[in-house]
């Protein structure tokens, strides 16, 4: 029952918005603008973001605790995705609170476990950033404005 109302709720929320969205739009143009588009670049840019997808779901699915079982790829992907959909919908990065949390609901896992693989996933991010703006910033010389922002950090 549950899954029924959050299901239509998801409907009707997306429904209304592209209601929203078309009445505000002037459709000619649109239309127009779309026919004129070179959609080919999209092809490398789709490719790449699938890869990168796939990639993230595999190094996470690696952070759960191997004695409880890894989650299953699928669902894996699916919250992955669902995540990243509500950090572009609400502020303050709550997809990442919303995969640790429905990824104990499908699986059935340890919710603050998956939110401390979340956690982890983070740091690493932030850890291999960082690594790579000291590389780039020992192969490359940074403009004045910029070296000491890059230094601080």
């Amino acid at each position: 029952m549950k899954q029924k109302v959050r299901f239509w709720a998801g409907v009707v929320f997306s429904a209304a918005s592209l209601v929203l969205a078309v009445k505000i739009t002037n459709i000619e143009e649109t239309w127009s603008t779309l026919r004129q588009a070179d959609y080919y670049p999209l092809i490398p840019a789709m490719v790449a973001l699938a890869l990168t997808l796939l990639g993230k779901v595999a190094r996470w699915r690696l952070l759960f605790d191997s004695r409880h079982g890894h989650p299953p790829f699928g669902k894996a992907f699916s919250v992955l995705v669902i995540g990243q959909m509500i950090n572009l919908l609400f502020p303050l990065r709550m997809g990442e609170v919303a995969r640790a949390y429905f990824i104990g609901e499908m699986v059935g896992s340890n919710k603050p476990q998956a939110m401390a693989t979340v956690v982890v996933e983070k740091v690493v991010d932030m850890l291999a950033a960082l690594l790579l703006v000291i590389l780039l910033f020992l192969v490359m010389p940074f403009p004045e404005w910029l070296q000491r922002p890059v230094l601080g950090l």
